[in-house]
Order: C-alpha cells, then sequence, then structure tokens
C-alpha cells in the first residue's frame, strides 16, 4: 500500500517499524505453537519454535558449561590442553572482549532486524490503504493564521526574487552598480538559499496538514499562495544554482559543493512535483513523490563516480587555463586515481601541473595500506594498487619519509600532509 501513502503514513510506518524491531522478534519467540497463523509463514515458525528453537536453546546453554568443564580438563590433562588449544588457535582469545561486544551487538541488530521483517511479511492487524485525498484528522490552524503566514512569506520572496533578476540574472553591468563585482556577489549564499528552499517545502507540508479549509473559496485561496510560495521558491533555487556554477568557475569543485549540485536538481523537480500536485488537488501524493525524491537522489551517487567526476572536472579547468588545486586532488579517493593517472600522461596540461599531478601521485603511493584483510577489498584499490605501481615516479625526490613526507618540485614543496576544508 505505500504507493498510496502520505507523508504521514510514512512516518507513522516508520514508527511502527521501529516498535516492530523492538518487540515482534521476542513476541514470535514466546508464542506457543497453537497461537501461530494457518498459513506457510504460520507453519515455517511454528516449525521453527519446535524444532529450531529447541536447538538454539541448547547450544546456548551447553557453551558456558562446556567452557567450564574444559578449563578443568585442560588443567588435569596436558596433551587434552595442547589439543584443546590448537582448536581454539582460529581464535585470538585476548581480543575476548572485543569479540563479546562484537557478538552481543550483532545480536541485538539481528534481533530487531528479525522483527521488522516479520512485521512486514505478517503485520498485526492487517494493514488497510490509505486514502491520500482523505485530509488530516488533527488540522487546527485558522484560515486568517494561515494566509498571514503564507501572505508574508510570499511578499518576502517577491522582494528576494525582484532583485535576483535585476542583478543577478540581469548581467554584470547592474551589479557593477552595486559596487560588487559578479565574482563576490555571487560567490556567497548557494547553501542558504537551497535551505531557503528546503524549509519553504517543509512550511507548504506543514501548513497543508495542519491548516483548515472549511469552504472552498478557502481551498482556492490556500491553492493561489502555495503555487506562488513554490514558483517563487524555484526562482530562489534557480539562483542558488547559478551563484554555486560561477563560484565554481572560480574556485573549483569539492565534495560538498559537487553534491549541492547533484541536490538542487531533485530538488527542483521535487518542487514542480509538488506545485504540480497542488494546483491539480493530488498533494495527497506528495509523500510518494518525496520517496521517488529521495529514492532517485540516493542512486544518483551510485551511478555517477563524485570524486572522479572531481577531477575530471578540475582538470579540465587547468587545461582552460585555470589555477588546479592539486592539495585537494590528493584528498579524493582511489576512485579518482585513473583520471588522475591519465592527466599525468596528458601532454595537453601544462608541465606545472603535470608535475603537481606527479607529486600527488608520488603521495599516494608512500600512503600506507590500512585495508589489507581480503574481506574488505575494494575494486577501485586493487585497480589503484596496480595503476601506482605501473608508474615512474623515480624524478621525484621526497624529503621526511619518517614523518611528513614532502615532494621536491623544483623550487617549491608539495607536501604530502595536507588538510582541506571544503
Amino acid at each position: 500500500h505505500w504507493v498510496h501513502y502520505r507523508i504521514g503514513d510514512f512516518l507513522l510506518a516508520g514508527l511502527r517499524l521501529f516498535a516492530a524491531s523492538l518487540v515482534r522478534a521476542g513476541q514470535e519467540l514466546v508464542r506457543k505453537p497453537n497461537q501461530s497463523a494457518q498459513s506457510p509463514r504460520g507453519a515455517f515458525w511454528g516449525g521453527f519454535r519446535q524444532g529450531g528453537l529447541p536447538i538454539l536453546r541448547g547450544v546456548i546453554l551447553a557453551i558456558p558449561i562446556l567452557a567450564v568443564l574444559g578449563t578443568l580438563l585442560a588443567a588435569a590433562d596436558p596433551v587434552f590442553a595442547q589439543l584443546l588449544k590448537n582448536l581454539l588457535g582460529v581464535f585470538n582469545l585476548e581480543r575476548l572482549p572485543e569479540y563479546l561486544f562484537r557478538l552481543i551487538y550483532i545480536l541485538i541488530f539481528a534481533y530487531g532486524f528479525t522483527g521488522v521483517l516479520i512485521s512486514a511479511a505478517r503485520p498485526e492487524p492487517p494493514e488497510e490503504r490509505p486514502n491520500p485525498h482523505q485530509p488530516w484528522k488533527m488540522r487546527f490552524l485558522g484560515a486568517t493564521e494561515t494566509w498571514i503566514i503564507l501572505g508574508s512569506v510570499v511578499l518576502l520572496f517577491g522582494v528576494f526574487v525582484v532583485l535576483q533578476i535585476r542583478y543577478l540574472f540581469g548581467g554584470q553591468a547592474n551589479i557593477n552598480e552595486t559596487g560588487f563585482t559578479y565574482s563576490e556577489y555571487a560567490r556567497r549564499g548557494f547553501f542558504e538559499l537551497v535551505w531557503v528552499a528546503v524549509l519553504s517545502l517543509g512550511l507548504y507540508t506543514g501548513l497543508s496538514a495542519v491548516a483548515t479549509r472549511k469552504s472552498r473559496a478557502q481551498e482556492l485561496t490556500f491553492t493561489i499562495l502555495t503555487v506562488a510560495l513554490l514558483g517563487l521558491v524555484l526562482v530562489i533555487l534557480a539562483s542558488a544554482l547559478q551563484r554555486l556554477v560561477l563560484y565554481e568557475n572560480a574556485y573549483g569543485f569539492t565534495r560538498l559543493r559537487t553534491y549541492t549540485h547533484l541536490f538542487i536538481p531533485w530538488l527542483g523537480l521535487l518542487l514542480v512535483a509538488t506545485l504540480v500536485l497542488q494546483a491539480t488537488g493530488q498533494r495527497g501524493r506528495l509523500g510518494l513523490a518525496m520517496f521517488v525524491f529521495l529514492t532517485g537522489f540516493s542512486l544518483t551517487f551510485t551511478i555517477v563516480n563524485v570524486d572522479a567526476l572531481i577531477a575530471r572536472l578540475n582538470l579540465q579547468r587547468a587545461r582552460a587555463g585555470q589555477e588546479l588545486d592539486a592539495a585537494h586532488l590528493l584528498t579524493l579517493s582511489n576512485d579518482a586515481l585513473p583520471t588522475l593517472v591519465a592527466a599525468y600522461h596528458d601532454p595537453s596540461l601544462p608541465a606545472t601541473y603535470r608535475n603537481q599531478i606527479g607529486a600527488v601521485l608520488v603521495c599516494r603511493k608512500l600512503q600506507p595500506a590500512y585495508l589489507t584483510d581480503w574481506r574488505s577489498t575494494r575494486l577501485s584499490e586493487v585497480r589503484a594498487s596496480r595503476l601506482l605501481s605501473s608508474l615512474d615516479l623515480t624524478p621525484y625526490h621526497v624529503k621526511n619519509m619518517d614523518s611528513s613526507p614532502v615532494v621536491a618540485l623544483g623550487v617549491e614543496e608539495f607536501h604530502c600532509d595536507q588538510y582541506i576544508v571544503d
């Protein structure tokens, strides 16, 4: 029924799942066999309680008994003690507290997830399909208060948008009249404007839930004001995107700026969907629209290799004659390494920048391999290791190998230990 959920239904479903993670697994463990539902799922759980649960209880009870008796037998016979030591050699007993801690939190999470799965498979009571067009029953805010809130916010946004149209969207000549340069005017505020858009969407969602509309005229007035609000927010979001683009063109790309750049189009699509749903009287579908927005935004990071994208865009700026922030390239993950290696061999890149990239690669080669366990192996790490091993970086001289490595670049130096803030 989730495709019919309103926003409140999603919140209630989340609370129900949280409650289920606390109690449902325990209920199933103590429920008597004849209380099981007469269904394949009920038969499975009944069979587990009759057959599997006694085995589990027996194992849990046997472990401490075997530990005590085995310790006594090992103390009595050295041959048996050696055998027991060999059997337990796969475990590092010095790390026993760590093992116990891991066992405890694994059991806690397993208990919670089991409760969630049981609740999803057999909801109690069976869930009815919600009506997305049914208004929330707890509407308490009067029409007058609603009009004042929406009207004042629309007026505030209207004044701001007029300034944006005249100055930011109007070109450099209009901005120069204010005494600011184009970069000074546009390089700040994009994060704040994104927050304005997010909070405005939250304001609309809250008012649509709690504001009373007792007549068709009140409903029409609410629709007009909210459509105006959302339309102005879209312009503000466009202003935020333009400021961000100008800032990226001037100072390059970082993770935070790239995340924001990817977030703004999705937020814009959500605002457009909200506006259309409100105008067509389908705002009960806003919960589904938000679910699609969150899913799409999350999948974007699966599809887009963010660190490789940052490296590629910053190198494009360098090819265009702008400054390259090599220190920031050093902070990127192994996903960016193929792009950096390709740039290191690219003759179209100025020699100064190629040397800086070479220093970055030297520093990356000097970094210790923290993840040596095969279970932690990632494809990007394997590929990065092969690429670094194939590079000839002998022309670069490294100082302070034991403390803070420094790569000599002629008269300049490149420090491998640099802390960069987005």
